[in-house]
């Protein structure tokens, strides 16, 4: 997969998840995707009246 770029000024921030480094331009990466699902399955299995 070649990663895409986009030139912000002179600087060119790369857009494609890059290992190890931030990715600015993919808020919602595969960890995030992660750790939403483990959220959805604890609520599921443990149903809080007091959680919001």
């Amino acid at each position: 997969m070649r990663a895409q770029t986009r030139e912000v000024g002179d600087v060119v921030v790369p857009t494609a998840p890059v290992q190890g480094h931030i990715k600015p331009m993919a808020p919602i990466g595969p960890s995030t995707r992660e750790l939403a699902e483990e959220i959805v399955k604890l609520l599921r299995r443990k149903p809080r009246k007091d959680a919001r």
